[in-house]
């Protein structure tokens, strides 16, 4: 398995500065892109997978585990989700589905007129939805901040302490990243 951190030149770890994995990720794929004399097209995409793994949060800490814990990669997704991730989905589940029900209710409107109508009803949905993004979006920073406890851990050798923290913290972002998604999806919808 390539090590995606070790490929780019950068130290393990589960907190990565967005600006150092960019210039890593140019200076070295500069050199091997196959457009340069001397370039090796495989080494490219390497290069450039490695980004992509070590890009987000989640396959970040995917990465980690399969580099440092390979026994304990999959168990993420036996991680229960607790009562503060349920209610955020308890509160997010009612209003996707009231964006559905608009957007089919406008898809189904015949006139200008009818759309006109439905502006308000838009207006009211898409600041509820607004509205769960951003929860989502602060849930999202106190899951990036609880990264440098994870790399702590890993610093005084709490192999298992720290295995366990980005258990934990990758099965967060799996919920708090797919919400996001839908939650944008139906933005697009209501646009």
């Amino acid at each position: 398995m390539m090590d995606a951190f070790e490929r780019l030149g950068l130290e393990r770890g589960a907190v990565l500065d967005e600006e150092v994995l960019k210039r890593a990720w140019i200076e070295h794929g500069r050199a091997v892109h196959p457009d340069q004399a001397g370039g090796d097209g495989a080494l490219s995409a390497e290069i450039n997978a490695a980004y992509e793994m070590l890009r987000e949060p989640e396959g970040r800490l995917k990465h980690l585990l399969e580099l440092e814990h390979p026994e304990e990669s999959a168990v993420w997704a036996t991680v229960p989700m607790e009562e503060g991730l349920m209610q955020v989905f308890m509160k997010l589940g009612p209003v996707l589905q009231r964006v559905e029900a608009f957007a089919n209710k406008k898809s189904a409107a015949t006139s200008a007129l009818v759309e006109a109508l439905l502006m308000g009803e838009q207006m009211r949905v898409q600041e509820a939805l607004e509205e769960r993004m951003e929860e989502l979006n602060g849930l999202r920073e106190g899951l990036e901040a609880g990264l440098v406890e994870v790399d702590v851990l890993r610093a005084e050798g709490d192999a298992g302490r720290a295995m366990e923290a980005m258990r934990v913290l990758r099965a967060k972002f799996a919920y708090v990243g797919k919400w996001q998604r839908q939650a944008r999806e139906a933005l697009m919808r209501l646009i």
